[in-house]
């Protein structure tokens, strides 16, 4: 039987993860890049049919490597999905303004929640001949902070985290329109229970801690999300 893969990165934070071992269920071979392979075989352990690597996801030099290798090895995937990222408030840089925060914060969180998606986008376009991509599938992952108006409450102290996830929808909305991939979609979940999460959003930084059990679980999450492209079928 021929192997079907299907590549995720951020595979070693919640919503990655989850993703990645519902496409192992499901009989895909998983290609995880990872900035930390042995954080990695932590998180995944024994489990057969996933093929982890180091690559810098925010280095287009070191993404360009690992898809030339997957091309030379004809470990093509039919899903990308790229959702590493991370999130940090604007007044955790520690400088004495607003302002400054929040510019530090935008520049910094643009670089990894969008670089490291920008990077793969350029990437497949570079490396993969264009027949391979009309046969993927692809997947942003962002947030709902996309949507913040300029008004929204939410916005307080996260403008860098917001500036950065509306960069990813732009991201995903420009590489639609080259219409080069089999399919684009960008997915903008809200809060998701994940342990970076439940860190960062509680009592001591938002005024009260969410009640954690009505919030989706990183697999639930990751079931409506394959749900949605066809991939709990294939």
């Amino acid at each position: 039987m021929e192997k079907k893969y299907a590549l995720v990165t951020g595979t070693t934070g919640g919503i990655g993860g989850a993703l990645a071992d519902l496409l192992l269920e499901c009989g895909y071979e998983v290609l995880a890049p990872v900035r930390s392979v042995d954080k990695a075989k932590e998180y995944f352990g024994d489990k057969i049919g996933v093929h982890i690597e180091k690559v810098d996801l925010e280095s287009q030099e070191s993404v360009n490597e690992y898809l030339k290798s997957l091309l030379s090895r004809k470990m093509i995937p039919c899903l990308s999905m790229l959702t590493a990222g991370t999130f940090k408030w604007d007044s955790s840089y520690g400088f004495p303004s607003k302002e400054e925060n929040e510019q530090k914060s935008i520049i910094e969180l643009k670089k990894i929640n969008c670089g490291t998606k920008e990077t793969f986008v350029n990437g497949f376009r570079q490396i993969f001949p264009q027949e391979m991509l009309l046969t993927m599938d692809l997947l942003l992952v962002g947030s709902q902070a996309a949507n913040f108006s300029e008004s929204d409450f939410r916005r307080r102290n996260e403008e860098g985290y917001v500036q950065s996830m509306k960069a990813v929808k732009a991201l995903g909305i420009w590489t639609e329109s080259l219409g080069i991939f089999k399919s684009v979609s960008i997915d903008e979940p809200g809060l998701i229970d994940t342990p970076m999460a439940r860190q960062e959003f509680n009592k001591d930084t938002i005024g009260e801690d969410p009640d954690w059990s009505k919030v989706v679980s990183p697999e639930n999450n990751a079931a409506v999300v394959l749900a949605k492209i066809g991939y709990l079928q294939k």
